[in-house]
């Protein structure tokens, strides 16, 4: 439950900075949404490229609290800060709100998110071997996650326009989300425990470069073939989640029922999370993948019945969240396995860096998803300033509601068609183990 509680606050901070960082900065600040979405794709490009810098550096960290805890301990409390100070924009002038944007934007996300995100990640290996256990774990902390990110996204908007609706309110709301975020990192980083963490044989950790570590991971073609699988499905999400407030307020006349799409997604995924750890049992976690892929198909399938439609586009949330939660529970898990693979082709525990690839997937697929959201937007005339958004604009919406997650699912369930880990995984931990333990016994003669 201690790891768990990680990723509670991760998401609720996480889902709200995702989910609404575009509107406020469109809506609220100003800054054209064209321009908007260009700042977060380069921002997560570059965020892409810190997560295997933290990565790197967490491989060879050494404390007391093992070598990812302390990331989380002392990470949380700058986050937080700049968390906030993220939806405090000042009244400057144009020039200084756009600069404002740029500079906590990538404060926040590339340097400290990624500094807690990572070694996050990277405990599950950390913590066990066993794979339902890291399938089990990979449930938990979705379910928290997934709970308190619906709470959020059905309570924001109300809150806020409940408190007046201005942008004081939204800085208020940052604050409070802010410090629970915090404040759930720091106790997971204080109580959960880092069971393996050494290297087989190995006494040159300290001296690997980063260099030679991402020579190690490049051989890795699993972490490959996920890295991939991950920049499509955060894309996905990200397009998807993104356009929500849009479409409620533009074409379906009520912004403040977009709560109902963020309930409408994570019931099926709580009760399907919960079973998904059975299902892991009999069926593979790559098959899971691969079913969760060519699911997200239906969703926005279902939209074209009626696009104007409250109830489709809401059965359209409940589509899109029954067919997410394999992925989401075995995703991490998957994670794990992609690990110890490449610890058993070259005897080096990566665990920073292979875990890297949820941070390089989550950002460059937010990045790529909210800068095509921007990007289709703005090509379709989309005015901030307009109570009635021209016909173009009302296009590209549906566009992104249908047309982009179609073509997303449909490349993810191609790149997850070539991973065939599960065949080989019950091999591959048996020769860490029989290697191990002879490293032991070398090691007591």
């Amino acid at each position: 439950m201690s790891y768990a509680i990680g990723d509670l606050g991760q998401t609720i901070g996480w889902g709200f900075l995702s989910g609404y960082v575009t509107f406020y900065m469109t809506n609220y600040v100003g800054i054209p949404i064209g321009i908007t979405g260009m700042v977060i794709m380069v921002s997560r490009f570059m965020d892409a490229f810190s997560d295997v810098i933290v990565g790197s550096a967490m491989d060879r960290t050494k404390s007391r609290f093992g070598k990812a805890r302390p990331w989380l301990i002392y990470g949380a409390l700058p986050l937080t800060i700049t968390f906030i100070l993220l939806f405090s924009v000042p009244d400057f002038s144009e020039t200084g709100k756009l600069l404002w944007f740029i500079i906590l934007y990538n404060i926040t996300v590339t340097i400290f998110y990624t500094a807690v995100n990572v070694p996050y990640n990277a405990l599950t290996p950390l913590i066990t071997r066993d794979p339902q256990s890291r399938v089990r774990l990979g449930a938990t902390r979705m379910l928290l996650g997934i709970l308190a990110s619906t709470i959020v996204s059905a309570i924001t908007l109300p809150v806020i326009n409940g408190m007046g609706g201005t942008k004081g309110a939204w800085s208020t709301w940052a604050t409070i989300v802010g410090i629970f975020m915090g404040v759930c990192i720091i106790v997971c980083g204080l109580l959960v425990r880092e069971r393996y963490s050494g290297d087989i044989g190995t006494e040159e950790k300290e001296k690997r470069s980063l260099k030679d570590s991402f020579k190690h991971l490049l051989k890795n073609k699993y972490w490959i073939i996920l890295t991939l699988a991950l920049v499509i499905n955060y894309a996905l999400q990200a397009a998807g989640n993104g356009i929500n407030i849009y479409y409620f307020k533009y074409i379906l006349g009520n912004e403040n029922s977009v709560g109902l799409a963020g309930i409408a997604l994570a019931l099926p995924m709580l009760v399907l999370l919960i079973l998904v750890p059975l299902l892991a049992k009999k069926v593979p976690k790559g098959t899971l993948a691969r079913i969760s892929a060519i699911g997200a198909l239906a969703g926005p399938l279902v939209v074209l019945i009626n696009p104007e439609s409250m109830g489709i586009v809401i059965l359209r949330s409940t589509l899109n969240g029954l067919f997410m939660a394999p992925i989401t529970a075995v995703g991490f898990a998957m994670i794990a396995d992609v690990s110890d693979y490449g610890y058993w082709k070259s005897g080096v525990k990566c665990e920073g860096l292979v875990n890297s690839a949820v941070g390089f997937g989550t950002k460059v697929g937010m990045g790529l998803g909210t800068g095509l959201l921007g990007w289709i937007l703005s090509m379709g005339g989309f005015n901030a300033d307009l109570a009635v958004q021209p016909d173009s604009a009302i296009f590209a919406m549906k566009f992104c509601m249908i047309g982009v997650p179609i073509i997303m699912a449909l490349l993810q369930f191609t790149i997850l068609w070539f991973y065939r880990l599960d065949k080989e995984y019950p091999i591959v931990i048996a020769e860490i183990q029989k290697r191990e333990k002879d490293a032991a016994e070398k090691t007591v003669v």
